[in-house]
């Protein structure tokens, strides 16, 4: 097959540019925290020193050159309406103050550009900004006049509140100012519009008998929208940090038709918020379809976007690093530029102690019929350390999806697995997987998957590896819409993209929608994915897991109480937890009515339902004991029973039920070896073969001759505790 290189850079070079928890049960597997879009702002200064605030009816940014202020129109606003305020001119008596060219600072949620006669601030609130003019020191004891040059699309008019900005989409207003003197006298101020400024005007009677300073004070904001807009959530995403002990989860704004947010908020495993919400970008540049992964050694998570100007070509890979659990946020960067699109990114982290690096994926949308999937891996500080190309076949190759971890370490076997479809045309798609070592070279050229499926809604995702103990395999998924189902399927492949025993395809009443998202615990797999039945959209967990040489699955969670949808999910295995339960985290949104949005976070025991000890009544001679475990793979099973007179002890092994010839009524439950004792720890390998296998321990005790055991006067035996690996 032809194929060509084209040029694309990958490098690290910088560019300028509310959630609350609850307690929520979710079946038996989950523990819950919501997500909603804070009232309060949250701040943000890009490299330049430019200052951002977001809150929900708003976005602002300040810098050298003034003010920007972009109300909320709603999601479906076809650009972003920016008003842009000039820094204020201000005369007393008609002699004017310089205003001195300054970069503005930020003190807790006041914005301030200091002047040597007045100094220019915003103080932040939840509803919009309050633009204040501080006068600390006045030539003379004339009137004061502040004049600040407006540009805005808007139509401006007066009302009994002060002015109205005015749009077909919307409005926000301009607040009548007052004037407050340093001992707290005030006077309603008159503000008129003059050409392209508004104009404040302060009477030369409250200036002569003012005491400094003098505080004049008009609010910008009180955003109301003419039609009803939803908060448009989407894309979420998500990681763990095992050395912070914290999920990082992310969520992409939708702010109009041409400008997307993105969000990040932290959550300990018991679904509290650690901290507060971060954000990843609230400019007017556009950042979509973010992910996120971390590096447990440093303690630090990469946001990657897909990013514009405007949503509209050229699209570059830029991201940001949130380090420790305080989130120190570092600047934005670009990741990867090319003279085509680059689109669809996603990003892979290491959970390693040491030599742990991001591993980077995105589409090359080369032209109309060839796309291309390349990446790269990236080092903790960003610094570009290997570029790659995964196929550069003249086809369509699209929307990739990377593995959240290479795994464990261990084996020198630890790799990304990347998932990403080929269009084959006449409505068709076919998954192809491959895997990238860490040294950032492919292990072999994409391979096929399984089969064919169909390109509607179309969606493929790959898992973190097993651990390197059994053997690295990756779990390849597929979601999409066929024949008015939403079909999914899954195979379990070696590290060369060999299958490994059965794939599963299976259907269900309704349509796919948005993204599949698979993770894996060092031995079995959960599947997040959303599907749009009569009504809302909801959202189904799977868990998957070999036994023998069959895929099995189970549906061990279906939230469908509202309209659910955009799932991510992340093993704490991903991010560095080897060895401990099989936990994960799951992030998605809900729209919660027309107008609302909000994330919902919950953490999901990947393990089967059902008891996790069976006993079954083998016994003669009432001999007590308790049994418990934590029944998977890395766990362990545990047996006690109370100190009693004689020789005590188990027998372990296969469950078996067989007769004891002379002592009838009693059964042998258990086939395998014999452990003394009264009690005994049996640890469970990490093996995902052993998933659905079964240990049987059967308590035994000997009496001395002449005693009253149950079995030839000398044995009592007792029921049997039959273990399931889930």
């Amino acid at each position: 097959m032809l194929a060509r290189l084209v040029p694309f850079v990958l490098f690290a070079a910088p560019f300028a540019a509310s959630l609350t928890a609850q307690s929520l049960e979710l079946a038996t597997q989950t523990a819950a925290a919501v997500a909603t879009i804070p009232a309060g702002p949250v701040t943000d200064t890009d490299a330049d020193g430019r200052i951002w605030v977001a809150a929900d009816s708003y976005k602002a940014s300040f810098g050298v050159d003034g003010t920007t202020f972009v109300p909320y129109l709603g999601a479906a606003a076809p650009r972003n309406f920016p008003t842009r305020f000039d820094r204020a001119k201000v005369t007393v008596g008609g002699v004017a103050l310089t205003t001195p060219i300054v970069t503005p600072s930020l003190t807790d949620r006041m914005v301030a550009f200091v002047g040597d006669g007045c100094t220019e601030r915003y103080r932040l609130d939840a509803t919009g900004i309050e633009q204040q003019f501080v006068l600390n020191w006045l030539p003379n004891r004339g009137a004061v006049e502040v004049t600040v040059p407006v540009s805005t699309d808007f139509a401006v008019v007066a009302n009994a509140a002060g002015h109205r900005f005015q749009h077909e989409l919307g409005s926000f207003g301009y607040g009548r100012a007052v004037a407050i003197d340093g001992i707290g006298r005030r006077l309603d101020l008159e503000t008129r519009v003059h050409g392209q400024a508004m104009v404040i005007s302060v009477p030369q009677y409250f200036v002569a008998e003012a005491a400094l300073p003098l505080l004049i004070d008009p609010l910008i904001g009180n955003v109301a929208m003419t039609a009803t807009e939803a908060r448009v959530l989407t894309h979420t995403d998500t990681a763990w940090d095992a050395s912070l002990g914290v999920f990082a989860v992310i969520w992409e704004r939708v702010w109009s038709a041409t400008d997307s947010d993105v969000y990040l908020r932290l959550f300990d495993v018991g679904m509290a918020p650690v901290g507060n919400q971060v954000t990843i970008d609230s400019s007017t540049t556009s950042w979509r379809k973010p992910q996120v992964a971390g590096l447990d050694a440093h303690d630090r998570f990469l946001v990657v976007a897909e990013v514009s100007t405007a949503n509209a070509s050229p699209f570059r890979i830029a991201g940001r690093l949130a380090t420790g659990a305080t989130l120190t946020l570092g600047a934005q960067t670009n990741l990867a530029v090319a003279n085509a699109d680059l689109i669809n990114p996603d990003v892979g982290g290491d959970p390693a102690p040491t030599n742990a690096n991001f591993c980077l994926i995105f589409e090359h949308a080369y032209n109309a019929t060839d796309h291309d999937i390349r990446g790269g891996l990236i080092a903790a500080d960003l610094t570009s350390l290997q570029a790659f190309t995964l196929d550069s076949s003249l086809v369509l190759d699209l929307q990739p999806s990377i593995s959240k971890s290479c795994g464990a370490p261990g084996g020198g076997t630890e790799g990304w697995g990347v998932a990403f479809q080929r269009d084959l045309g006449a409505g068709q798609r076919e998954g192809r997987f491959a895997v990238v070592a860490k040294s950032g070279v492919p292990n072999t050229a994409p391979v096929a998957t399984f089969g064919v499926f169909a390109s509607a809604n179309a969606t493929v995702a790959v898992s973190s590896p097993t651990d390197h103990q059994v053997g690295r395999r990756y779990l390849f998924g597929y979601h999409c819409t066929s024949g008015g189902l939403a079909q999914r399927g899954y195979r379990v492949l070696d590290r060369l993209g060999a299958g490994i025993g059965f794939s599963i395809r299976a259907s269900g009443a309704g349509t796919a929608v948005d993204r599949l998202d698979i993770d894996c615990d060092g031995t079995r797999f959960l599947a997040a994915r959303a599907a749009r039945g009569a009504a809302d959209p909801f959202v189904v967990v799977d868990l998957l897991a070999m036994v023998g040489q069959q895929l099995t699955t189970q549906e061990i969670m279906s939230v469908n109480t509202a309209a659910y949808r955009a799932p991510s999910i992340v093993a704490r295995h991903s991010g560095g937890s080897a060895g401990i339960a099989p936990e994960y985290a799951l992030a998605w949104v809900e729209d919660v009515s027309a107008t609302t949005g909000r994330v919902l976070v919950s953490r999901v025991a990947g393990i089967q339902d059902g008891n996790r000890v069976a006993v079954r009544n083998t016994g003669c001679g009432n001999l007590p004991f308790t049994a418990d475990g934590t029944m998977w793979p890395g766990g362990a099973a545990q047996f006690d029973m109370p100190v009693l007179s004689g020789l005590q002890g188990f027998l372990a092994g296969v469950p078996v039920t067989l007769p004891i010839g002379p002592c009838p009524g009693c059964q042998q439950g258990a086939d395998g070896n014999t452990v003394l004792g009264t009690s005994v720890t049996i640890p469970i390998p990490r093996d995902p073969a052993l998933v659905g296998a079964t240990l049987s321990l059967q308590p035994f005790r000997f009496l001395p001759s002449g005693g009253s055991g149950a079995c030839l006067g000398q044995i009592d035996i007792g029921n049997t505790a039959d273990f399931t690996v889930r």
